[in-house]
């Protein structure tokens, strides 16, 4: 299965969430795969959430591009002064959420628009429903939920993001059967392009 379908952009100010802060006190894990280090998830709500980020005043935005062509993305993309992460939908993806499209009317396939997509590398799956929230660092898990789920941690990487496609989808189908209000859960490929002037 190819990830050819551009499905939502995030446009990134202040510094990612981490697996640290999210998981720390309380009675639930938030991030219950993740390393303590950053996670960049396409769930903007946990961007907007990070305390430095709140002080700060900056903010996350969500796009969700359903209908839109390759240009509105391109305007969008060279005109915000942060970091940019976009996430893509594998073919056949668009109608398994519930029967329904997820990607009706979007007209912007990757392979259509080398030249948009040729300043972003992709750094990894995230793991969403069909919201937007993300299974690997916004659903809360009491101890015993998070235990049964603790062997998909040695399969994210650097980014806080599975490495592979198949493990994002095995962990997709565990988070799903956990968090029955939010599934299905799918794999959804992130790409990211760094403001110029940042690490």
């Amino acid at each position: 299965m190819s990830f050819d379908l551009l499905w939502v952009a995030v446009l990134v100010r202040g510094i990612a969430p981490t697996g640290k802060e999210l998981n720390q006190g309380g009675k639930y894990r938030f991030a219950p795969v993740s390393h303590d280090g950053e996670i960049l998830t396409l769930d903007d709500e946990v961007w907007n959430n990070v305390p430095k980020n709140l002080n700060a005043g900056a903010k996350s935005q969500h796009l969700d591009l359903h209908g839109y062509d390759g240009s509105f993305i391109r305007s969008a993309i060279a005109n915000h002064r942060g970091n940019v992460l976009l996430g893509c939908l594998g073919e056949g993806l668009e109608k398994s959420v519930d029967g329904k499209p997820m990607a009706d009317g979007l007209a912007v396939r990757v392979s259509a628009h080398t030249e948009l997509f040729s300043p972003f590398v992709e750094i990894g799956y995230d793991v969403l429903d069909a919201g937007c929230l993300s299974g690997l660092a916004n659903i809360g898990l009491i101890p015993g939920e998070a235990s049964s789920v603790s062997a998909f941690r040695q399969c994210t990487n650097d980014h806080g993001l599975f490495g592979k496609r198949a493990d994002a989808a095995s962990y997709a189908k565990a988070i799903s059967k956990l968090a029955t209000e939010h599934a299905p859960f799918f794999p959804v490929r992130v790409l990211r392009k760094r403001a110029a002037g940042t690490v």
